[in-house]
């Protein structure tokens, strides 16, 4: 859990601490592909690679960059909706929504206030312009969160959204040396 008041850059900072490989490989899916790509700025990894996240500021969907810039995130429950998604899914009703609350529910993990709203503001105001030539970057065309229509340069697996791409994760560590 981040710090009071921690910048993304100093987080990313206090995780670079904890790696003991010289040579390591940093994976990181949705929000931690941005941790990674923060901890690469500051210790120069092997290689990078994100699962369903995405590489700079323009990739991120319209809605995330205006509430960036709008600041209208600091608006979202996000103490209901973490101590509540079980309440929510239950009363949902439309197949997108109860797919997505499902989403939430199942890769959510840390569910504090404090994390939510400090982990929502650093995506939003995320100011990653250009994207890292050692990062390999894989993306459902199903994504909810990112979606593709804004995201390049990517190993695509299609018709699949972030539930399988932690399968495909797993898998990645199969291939460590082709890296």
């Amino acid at each position: 859990i981040p710090f009071e008041e921690e910048s993304i850059s100093d987080y990313a900072l206090r995780f670079c601490s904890k790696v003991n490989h010289s040579n390591a490989v940093l994976v990181g899916v949705s929000f931690g592909g941005i941790i990674a790509q923060e901890m690469n700025l500051v210790h120069n990894f092997r290689k990078i690679v994100i699962i369903s996240s995405v590489k700079t500021r323009q990739e991120l969907p319209l809605h995330l960059q205006l509430a960036g810039k709008t600041k209208v995130y600091k608006l979202m429950p996000t103490s209901f909706f973490a101590q509540n998604i079980d309440l929510l899914s239950k009363y949902a009703f439309g197949k997108p929504i109860v797919k997505r609350l499902d989403l939430y529910k199942q890769y959510l993990s840390i569910t504090d206030k404090r994390y939510l709203d400090w982990a929502i503001k650093q995506v939003v105001s995320w100011g990653q312009e250009q994207s890292d030539s050692n990062l390999v970057h894989i993306h459902g065309d199903k994504d909810l969160i990112f979606p593709i229509e804004n995201i390049r340069d990517l190993v695509l697996i299609g018709t699949v959204g972030i539930c399988g791409l932690y399968i495909v994760c797993n898998l990645l560590f199969v291939y460590w040396d082709f890296f």
